[in-house]
C-alpha cells in the first residue's frame, strides 16, 4: 500500500511513515541514495515507524528520479518516494514496502475551505442551553479526536481526559478553533445528555496537526470499550488516495464502534468534488451539512459524492464554547469577537457530525448496538 502528497499545508520536515517490518529494507535503499535519516519515532500501537530526513539529502536524491516533469510543483520528496517504488516494484515484482507521507491534518471548521477560516467564526449565542438533565446514552461511550478540551461548566462529569488534553482558562483572546472539541462535545451531549466522552487531543490551538501524532493518539482508542467515534478534521490527498497512516490507526480499532466524520466545508471551491480523510474511508460514516429545515448547504459536500453517507443540520447551531473573547486571526484587522459567556452558533460539516455522533449514541441502547443504531440512521442509496 502507497500513500501519496498533500495538498496544502505540509508537515514541518520531510518525513516518511514506513511499515515497522520492512524499515530494514526501505533504510537500506535510502541510503543508496544518500538519505539518512535524521531521527525516527516508533509506534507499536500502529505498526509503523516515522523517519524525519534531511531536506538537502532529499533534494539532491530526488534528482535522480527519471521523469523529473513529475516532480513540478511538487515536493521534492514525491522524487524520493518514487524512487522506492520503483526499485521495490522492479525488485519484487509489483511489491512494495507500505510507505507514505507524514501529511498535515486541518480542521473541518466553520469556513468554506478545509483547513481555512474566517468566512464563519463562531458568533455569540443569543441564549444558552439550558441545563442538561437526564436523558438518552446511558453507558454508551463517544470518542471524541479534537482540539483540548475546556472544562465546561454545562457538561461537568460527563467526560474522560487526560490532564493535558483539558485547559480550565482559554487565556486571553485565544484563537477560535480553541474551542472546537468543546462545541463538538456539547452537541453530542444535547443529543444523548447521559453518555460518557472520552476525550484526546489530536489537534492544537489552531485545530491543526499532522497524521502521524492524529493516528497514534486516535489508535489508542482501540482498547477504550467506544460505541461511537467522532472525527471533526480531514485532508485532502493528490491522487484522492487514503492516508496511509489515518487509514493503519482506523484500522486498528474495534470493528464494533461506529466511525462518524465531517465531510468537509468545501462544496464551493474548486475542490468540491475531492474526498476528505478520514471521512472517505469505507468504514467511516462521512456527514454533510444541512439547515433545520433539511436543506443542504453549499459549503457542504452532498449525497451525490458516493463517499458521503448521510446529512445532518449543521448552519446555526448551537453548543457550549469559550467563556470570552475569540481572536479571529483571519479578519482584516486581527480582531476578537465575544465575550461568548460559554455559548456560541457556529456552522460546518464537523458539526452536522457531532449531532450525527450524538444521535446515535442516544439510539444504541433503544435500537441495540451501535451497528444497529447506525442502520437505523443512514438513508437508503
Amino acid at each position: 500500500m502507497t500513500d501519496s502528497a498533500d495538498q496544502g499545508k505540509q508537515a514541518d520536515e520531510d518525513q516518511l511513515v514506513v511499515a515497522t517490518p520492512h524499515l530494514g529494507q526501505v533504510l537500506d535503499k535510502l541510503g543508496d541514495y544518500g538519505v539518512i535519516p535524521t531521527g525516527s519515532d516508533d509506534s507499536p500501537e500502529l505498526g509503523l515507524t516515522l523517519l524525519k530526513l534531511d531536506p538537502d539529502q532529499v533534494g539532491a536524491a530526488a534528482e535522480q528520479w527519471r521523469n523529473q516533469q513529475d516532480l513540478v510543483d511538487r515536493p521534492k520528496l514525491d522524487g524520493v518516494l518514487n524512487l522506492l517504488y520503483s526499485y521495490f516494484e522492479d525488485r519484487y515484482s509489483g511489491w512494495v514496502p507500505s510507505i507514505g507521507k507524514n501529511r498535515a491534518v486541518l480542521p473541518v471548521i466553520g469556513s468554506h475551505n478545509i483547513g481555512g477560516g474566517g468566512e464563519l467564526p463562531p458568533m455569540q449565542a443569543k441564549e444558552d442551553l439550558p441545563q442538561r438533565g437526564p436523558g438518552a446514552g446511558r453507558g454508551v461511550r463517544v470518542g471524541i479526536a479534537d482540539t483540548a478540551l475546556y472544562t465546561h461548566p454545562w457538561y461537568a462529569g460527563t467526560y474522560l481526559a487526560a490532564q493535558s488534553a483539558l485547559y480550565e482558562d482559554p487565556g486571553d483572546e485565544p484563537h477560535y478553533a480553541l474551542g472546537h472539541a468543546t462545541f463538538v462535545a456539547g452537541l453530542i451531549l444535547r443529543q444523548a445528555p447521559e453518555a460518557t466522552l472520552e476525550v484526546r487531543q489530536v489537534l492544537d490551538r489552531d485545530a491543526q496537526g499532522d497524521s502521524w501524532n492524529v493516528a497514534k493518539e486516535l489508535v489508542l482508542f482501540a482498547d477504550s470499550g467506544l460505541d461511537v467515534l467522532n472525527l471533526s478534521f480531514g485532508c485532502f490527498t493528490d491522487d484522492n488516495k487514503p492516508p496511509l497512516v489515518l487509514s493503519t490507526a482506523i484500522g486498528r480499532l474495534d470493528p464494533r464502534v461506529v466511525v462518524v466524520a465531517a465531510a468537509g466545508n468545501h462544496g464551493k471551491t474548486k475542490d468540491w468534488n475531492k474526498p476528505v480523510w478520514p471521512a472517505a474511508f469505507e468504514r467511516v460514516v462521512a456527514v454533510g451539512a444541512t439547515d433545520d429545515s433539511g436543506v443542504r448547504q453549499p459549503w457542504s459536500p452532498d449525497l451525490t459524492q458516493p463517499w458521503v453517507d448521510t446529512m445532518a443540520p449543521g448552519k446555526d447551531v448551537v453548543s457550549t464554547y469559550l467563556p470570552d473573547k475569540a481572536r479571529v486571526p483571519e479578519r482584516p484587522d486581527d480582531s476578537p469577537i465575544g465575550p461568548f459567556g460559554g455559548f456560541a452558533t457556529w456552522s460546518g460539516t464537523s458539526f452536522a457530525a457531532a449531532r450525527v455522533s450524538g444521535t446515535l449514541a442516544a439510539g444504541i441502547r433503544r435500537d441495540g448496538g451501535p451497528a444497529e443504531a447506525l442502520h437505523s440512521l443512514l438513508p437508503p442509496r
